[in-house]
């Protein structure tokens, strides 16, 4: 019914939500993040669509798990006419990927990812078949601002690996947390598409472009 829906699913999750070989980050959030949750309410042409949330602990041994949660309905005249569930998480250490899984109901579609691995390498198993790559490794659930030095990043809900390129645009004000907040601007294309935004070492907005032409956003609140 909906044209847009192949885009939204990439992400929504986002992700958005979805092994591939990256460039080493300079800088990884996944060393800098302590106990905290991100929640993003999802806007396609301005509605309320759902939310998108992002949550971390710490643990004592200095692994960082990551838990995704993604809620999506579109709704025509009252009912239900595309709908998206996601669920994923991410296994930090030392600034390193070394575990993932996450399980997707995309429209009725069903999709999943495991991934284990260690400093080395990780082996991940996926909807779209198995992948053994060296470290690192970065998912596209775009939380992480090492993410925009990538030239290819994983399908959060699959495993295949997606080719990128990210150029910075430049510092411009957007809407998050109820206020106007300045934030620097990127924008990814290649097989993933998406602009994001990113200030005090947070995505603090998302957009990006549903093949039918709307406009997807996440907006941090």
């Amino acid at each position: 019914m909906f044209k847009y829906q192949k885009n939204l699913s990439l992400l929504i999750a986002p992700a958005i939500l979805s092994a591939v070989l990256a460039l080493a980050p300079q800088t990884s959030l996944a060393d800098d993040h302590e106990s905290e949750k991100l929640v993003y309410k999802v806007f396609r042409k301005g509605d309320n669509i759902g939310r998108h949330e992002v949550e971390f602990e710490r643990e004592e041994n200095g692994t960082l798990k990551v838990e995704i949660d993604t809620d999506v309905k579109v709704k025509l005249a009252f009912v239900t006419v595309y709908r998206f569930d996601h669920e994923g998480e991410e296994i930090w250490r030392d600034g390193k990927l070394i575990g993932y899984g996450s399980k997707t109901n995309d429209d009725g579609k069903k999709k999943f990812l495991q991934l284990s691995g260690n400093a080395q390498s990780v082996t991940a198993e996926g909807s779209a078949g198995r992948f053994e790559v060296p470290q690192p490794v970065m998912p596209a659930s775009l939380w992480n601002l090492a993410t925009v030095e990538q030239t290819q990043v994983m399908n959060t809900l699959d495993g295949h690996m997606m080719a990128v390129s990210v150029a910075r645009v430049g510092e411009e004000t957007v809407r998050a947390g109820g206020q106007d907040v300045q934030a620097v601007h990127y924008v990814m294309t290649g097989e993933l598409e998406r602009e994001m935004w990113y200030a005090d070492q947070r995505l603090v907005h998302l957009r990006f472009k549903g093949s039918d032409g709307s406009t997807i956003d996440y907006e941090l609140q």
